[in-house]
């Protein structure tokens, strides 16, 4: 299994170094390589069997394109008369990414029982759905330490769902 994620550029996952390349003759424009996984999956005696591969990223560009390829031999140049590849439920799984929109650390100081406005920036970008349970919702809980700056006894501020 190899997938590519990648820019607006044409790509192909048939070179026989197990890399992909750039298609469309000569002078065509180099295709970007965002991120990319590889996974060998070996025999298995037809058990089923649950594969996780991380993607590893060559830099934080979005994505225009995922190029997603299975194949029954080593590579697609190597399959036999008599290979086999089943595939069932292939789940893309994105982990939520929260930014603080902040330079620095924000500190509060506060004295007394006067209230305080506390404002923080932020941006939420939302993972996958829960396969196993699809009405959970992703939830985003901001808390504040306490007077020593520990976690250990946090006070829930707000729930954003």
């Amino acid at each position: 299994m190899t997938l590519y994620l990648h820019d607006n550029s044409k790509l192909e996952d048939r070179n026989p170094n197990g890399t992909a390349g750039t298609t469309g003759g000569i002078g065509a424009k180099p295709a970007v390589v965002i991120g990319s996984a590889n996974c060998k999956m070996p025999y298995a005696n037809g058990q089923w069997v649950r594969y996780s591969v991380p993607i590893t990223y060559q830099s934080q560009d979005n994505p225009a394109y995922l190029l997603l390829s299975f194949t029954a031999g080593n590579n697609f140049r190597e399959v036999k008369e008599g290979d086999e590849l089943w595939v069932d439920d292939v789940v893309l799984i994105y982990n939520p990414i929260l930014s603080i929109d902040t330079v620095s650390p924000l500190q509060v100081a506060h004295h007394g029982s006067q209230g305080i406005t506390l404002n923080v920036p932020y941006t939420f970008y939302s993972g996958t759905q829960d396969p196993v349970n699809p009405n959970a919702q992703n939830a985003l809980r901001l808390y504040i330490s306490d007077e020593n700056g520990s976690f250990d006894n946090k006070t829930l501020l707000k729930t954003v769902n």
